[in-house]
């Protein structure tokens, strides 16, 4: 028995000897087919990879979107609250100049403009801060392919954005203290 598993393996060993470029070959081809393999499954992970990265960069870009108009509407309400403000303001300063015997029309005492220019004086940062928020807004929803915008569009557009919410807290300020202004030079 023993003498009967030597001679196979002598039979097999001298069989791969005389076989062994035949041999060789049709294990290379193996082996290249199992690289080919290899690689297309490299080459679809790849692409997945990079479908996912462009997918998140897309949404991204939409979420940055997103937060600039929600902060641009939130600028637009704080405007309409403002204007609200002044416009009550303005009816109750007009009362007050009339019973004071003066209008809108009329020249500010120690100034070189009447009550209703320095009122516009005083609305004018505000329209403009107003109007460049109204337009961002009205450039990012026509805007609708999300994935056209660059990054340096989202870039100048968050920069705007910071501008004008700055712009605009410093333009409510700067009307409180105008108010306040003329609150104290029509008492005297």
């Amino acid at each position: 028995m023993e003498q009967i598993i030597i001679n196979s393996f002598i039979m097999f060993w001298e069989g791969l000897g005389i076989n062994s470029g035949q041999i060789q070959v049709v294990l290379n081809l193996i082996v290249i087919v199992l690289a080919s393999i290899a690689a297309l499954y490299a080459k679809k992970q790849i692409i997945i990879a990079q479908r996912q990265r462009e997918d998140d960069i897309r949404l991204s870009k939409y979420r940055l979107k997103l937060s600039i108009l929600k902060i641009a509407y939130k600028c637009k309400t704080d405007f309409i609250i403002v204007r609200q403000d002044f416009d009550n303001y303005k009816n109750e300063f007009i009362k007050l100049l009339e019973s004071k015997g003066f209008s809108l029309n009329d020249l500010m005492p120690t100034q070189d403009y009447t009550f209703a220019e320095y009122l516009e004086i005083i609305t004018a940062p505000l329209d403009r801060v107003e109007k460049t928020n109204t337009n961002l807004i009205y450039t990012l929803n026509e805007d609708n392919s999300y994935s056209d915008l660059s990054s340096d569009d989202l870039e100048n557009y968050l920069k705007l954005i910071m501008s004008i919410a700055s712009s605009s807290e410093s333009t409510k300020q700067g009307l409180t203290k105008r108010i306040e202004e003329m609150k104290i030079l029509l008492t005297r």
